[in-house]
């Protein structure tokens, strides 16, 4: 018997200090973002809280006057406390009661991931993160393309981006239909592609399509092009960038992108991923992001 009550002890020992690890591991809500003086109490100390800090039920958060305090719930929802007070942790599971089912979630699953995962490297691709709703695919892909391309919205005019060619010459086709084909333009190249041919053709807005062929046989994955009006483009994009949180520059730039890339607007998340690189030159994902656009998603 007392060989069974030992062992029980020490069981319950073993799962507590799981719990508690388990606990400081995976926390209940990250810290995105801090503007002004805000601190938290856990077990009678005070610290002032920054970007990745974790908060779990036992804590307690104050804001001073004229603070915010944005957190990220575990579920991948975020909000925002912009009122001088105490708060007690265990009160902001209203907050949280309803995932965000919005494309917004997969931007803070991101940096969740990133935050609480410090061993690990989201950054590295954090195209698994974002959504593909809306995206097509066909056929087997020949090609490594450094970023994704099976769906491009653009409005009338070249969308700024080219694609390197790092090894043998290639030859993209654009076509107006595909049943039947109906070829608008075609062009080789050996150093670079870009849509400034396909640009000329003053395309109606609507659906095409295009593909790079390495010359002789080998082809790639047939891609769409959305060409829109500029009023719808730039409403949509506009609805996009209404969705971006927080007060930090940099971060805004970043997740701008990322919201933009993720509903296939390359053009416009380029210019958001340079922004966040020279908002924020040391972080490692901007500099990745910013990359990949710049040299324009080489054709490997």
């Amino acid at each position: 018997m007392m060989y069974i009550r030992i062992v029980v002890s020490i069981s319950f020992f073993i799962l507590g200090f799981s719990s508690s690890w388990a606990s400081e591991k995976m926390p209940q809500y990250v810290v995105y973002q801090v503007i002004g003086k805000c601190s938290k109490v856990a077990l009678k100390k005070v610290s002032l809280l920054k970007k990745g800090d974790f908060l779990n039920t036992p804590d307690v958060v104050n804001l001073a006057e004229g603070s915010t305090l944005i957190l990220i719930c575990a579920n991948y929802k975020a909000f925002q406390l912009n009122v001088k007070g105490k708060y007690a942790v265990s009160t902001f599971k209203k907050y949280c009661a309803k995932s965000d089912g919005s494309f917004t979630a997969n931007y803070f699953r991101f940096v969740w991931d990133e935050l609480t995962h410090p061993h690990s490297s989201p950054e590295v691709e954090p195209e698994k993160y974002m959504k593909t709703a809306g995206a097509v695919t066909r056929g087997q892909e020949k090609y490594n393309l450094s970023i994704r391309t099976d769906t491009i919205n653009m409005y009338d005019g070249d969308f700024g981006i080219r694609f390197t060619i790092t090894k043998e010459p290639a030859t993209v086709k654009f076509f107006a239909s595909i049943n039947p084909f109906k070829i608008l333009v075609s062009q080789q190249s050996k150093d670079f592609i870009s849509f400034l041919a396909f640009a000329k053709t003053q395309p109606q807005p609507g659906v095409y399509y295009w593909y790079i062929n390495e010359l002789p046989y080998k082809k790639s994955n047939l891609h769409v092009l959305n060409v829109l009006n500029e009023k719808q483009y730039k409403t949509t994009v506009a609805q996009i960038l209404s969705k971006v949180i927080g007060n930090n520059d940099a971060d805004r730039a970043f997740m701008g992108g990322f919201l933009l890339e993720q509903e296939h607007f390359l053009g416009e998340a380029q210019k958001y991923y340079k922004l966040g690189l020279s908002l924020n030159p040391e972080s490692k994902i901007n500099q990745r992001l910013s990359r990949i656009f710049s040299e324009s998603g080489s054709v490997l």
